[in-house]
């Protein structure tokens, strides 16, 4: 039997009025490694500190990135091409759909530097309207919960 797991993942962005809008983007069920350590979690930390967020696509941004997310739209779905290779396993689902554990990716811009812990995976530099923060949490788990700030380049 498999650990199943969700994940939602959300962008929230502060309108020129200083309104926070939160949508979601996708929603994702995963039939089986969904636990947080040494499973699902961890691959999506890593997914996350292996790309590097830019406005507009040009190979020179990509560093030594193994992946370039043009917006969160793109970063969604470049989590599905790369962890959906065959029939099964990973399918897409509602924001109600409910497991052992659930995660949620929230993609802040401008970053809220005031609350977090400044983790940095890109080198930040310039101001910081060229921040986004990226939250991940686990419900069930809070000890997984974790913050980064990247550079939109």
């Amino acid at each position: 039997m498999g650990t199943r797991s969700t994940t939602r993942i959300y962008q929230t962005y502060i309108d020129e009025k200083g309104e926070k809008h939160r949508d979601l983007l996708l929603a994702l069920y995963k039939q089986y490694d969904g636990y947080p350590e040494g499973g699902w979690g961890e691959e999506l930390k890593e997914f996350i500190k292996n790309g590097v967020f830019v406005n507009g696509i040009n190979e020179g941004k990509k560093g030594k990135k193994r992946f370039m997310f043009n917006g969160m739209g793109c970063f969604a779905l470049q989590l599905v091409k790369e962890f959906k290779k065959e029939e099964g396993g990973l399918y897409a689902t509602t924001e109600r759909d409910s497991q052992e554990y659930n995660y949620v990716i929230d993609y802040i811009f401008p970053a809220e530097l005031k609350d977090t812990k400044k983790k940095v995976v890109n080198r930040l530099t310039g101001n910081n309207k060229d921040c986004a923060m990226i939250k991940i949490r686990c419900k069930e788990e809070a000890s997984f919960d974790e913050e980064f700030i990247v550079e939109v380049k």
